[in-house]
């Protein structure tokens, strides 16, 4: 064990063999067969007390409980997965409260309990996974889950901007802009589709940056996963995302339906419009990028399949060269894709 000290900085944390081994396992998500290596991952990061090796620990469990499939008698185990990824992350959320109560906060706890909250929300959708019975209410529960932490993030992004603190400002205000996106890819939810945050793995840009991405659009059926397609949020694209990411990038071009430049004033639009006190143009608005984010989503999927990391039967890169929505169309006639 590392102990309770928090590293100084991340290049700390991948001191630690287990979480290094989880950060260099391919991006997306693993096959069926690696996932007793994400287990171990799991049982030995959990037993630390640093905030990062919790949260990875939290996800190792939850991936290797919604990828085991075709195992025989691994529903009790599947099971147990979820139930250690809720506690690790319980215990994530604890540690980073008071790590900033105590005044030692480091970049790498900027908008962190925001994000193990996120990972806490998503919860009964992991349980609904390994049941095999993704219900509507369940995904109306967790979207306003999502919808809530936003609120509450926003909140503290303009509390730190007012304050003077612009650093950890921007860091909230970028999270942000991945709930106003996981809100819209919600908002046309379906059992069977539907977006959540990505793994602590896959958000990390140390190893396979190419490959990183914030959220997950997951098709499945009975709990089976069929299709992962890994979505990049940014607050503008530039020609370097371009070229880098093999993520289907989603921009503020996008989302800034009330072309404010600012993603709380999307969130407070989600709110009302959830809250029923929308007006026409409200939902109008809702309406226009949801629309948007789907067909940037069928675009992007109409491309050639790309070879990258992770499970090759579930995992969907794309040439994204037919996508022209958002920053691509800004992009797109000058750079190769």
């Amino acid at each position: 064990m590392f102990g309770g000290a928090e590293p100084v900085s991340h290049l700390g944390y991948l001191e630690h063999p287990l979480y290094e081994r989880y950060m260099r396992l391919p991006k997306g998500l693993v096959t069926p067969h690696e996932a007793p290596v994400l287990q171990e991952v799991h049982e030995g990061l959990s037993g630390e007390q640093a905030t990062r090796f919790l949260f990875a620990g939290g996800w190792a469990a939850a991936e290797a409980a919604i990828v085991m499939r075709g195992v025989r008698n691994n529903q009790k185990v599947r099971e147990r997965l979820v139930e250690g990824a809720a506690d690790a992350w319980l215990r994530a959320h604890d540690r980073v409260v008071a790590v900033g109560r105590a005044g030692q906060e480091t970049n790498d706890h900027y908008a962190l309990k925001e994000r193990v909250e996120l990972a806490l929300a998503s919860i009964p959708l992991l349980e609904g996974m390994v049941a095999g019975d993704v219900r509507v209410r369940t995904l109306d529960q967790v979207a306003d889950d999502y919808l809530q932490i936003g609120v509450g993030n926003v909140a503290c992004s303009r509390a730190k901007r007012q304050s003077g603190d612009e650093l950890r400002a921007v860091f909230h205000e970028g999270l942000s802009y991945e709930i106003v996106a996981l809100l819209g890819l919600n908002d046309r939810l379906t059992t069977r589709r539907f977006a959540m945050p990505s793994t602590a793995r896959n958000d990390s840009g140390y190893h396979s940056s190419k490959l990183t991405h914030d959220l997950m659009i997951i098709n499945q059926r009975v709990g089976q996963i069929e299709s992962v397609i890994p979505v990049e949020v940014k607050s503008k694209m530039t020609r370097m995302n371009r070229k880098r990411y093999k993520a289907l990038i989603v921009d503020s071009h996008v989302m800034d339906v009330l072309h404010t430049g600012d993603p709380g004033s999307i969130i407070d639009l989600f709110a009302r419009v959830y809250a029923g006190d929308g007006s026409e143009a409200d939902r109008e608005g809702v309406d226009t990028m949801v629309q948007e984010l789907w067909t940037m989503v069928a675009q992007y999927t109409s491309g050639e399949r790309v070879k990258a990391g992770g499970d090759p039967a579930v995992v969907r890169y794309h040439d994204a060269s037919k996508v022209r929505l958002g920053g691509y169309a800004q992009w797109a006639p000058s750079v190769a894709a």
